[in-house]
């Protein structure tokens, strides 16, 4: 008798990843914290938000950069961004 189990744990390989991951943004020159990592089979995900486009770039880079990525998955909100679509709105209203 056979049962299959759809359970998924993540790999010894997809934690290294994380690992890797997480000391690279925490030693960047303006140091990540706000960045949020999940691996699943070599594909990361990265989310959360960041304070302008180079910090999204680095994020992104250093994300790659890490042994065994296989693909990299950009959900960061850039937060001058942001600020600029509420100055916008504002202006339009008024």
């Amino acid at each position: 008798m056979s049962t299959e189990n759809n359970l998924t744990l993540p790999s010894v390989h997809d934690d290294k990843i994380y690992d890797e991951i997480r000391e690279h943004l925490a030693r960047a020159e303006e140091p990540l914290r706000s960045v949020h990592v999940d691996v699943e089979g070599g594909v990361v995900t990265l989310r959360g938000s960041v304070e302008t486009p180079a910090e999204q770039q680095l994020a992104l880079e250093l994300a790659r950069g890490a042994h065994g990525v296989h693909e990299v998955r950009d959900r960061l909100r850039v937060a001058s961004s942001l600020l600029e679509q509420l100055k916008n709105a504002i202006s339009y209203v008024l």
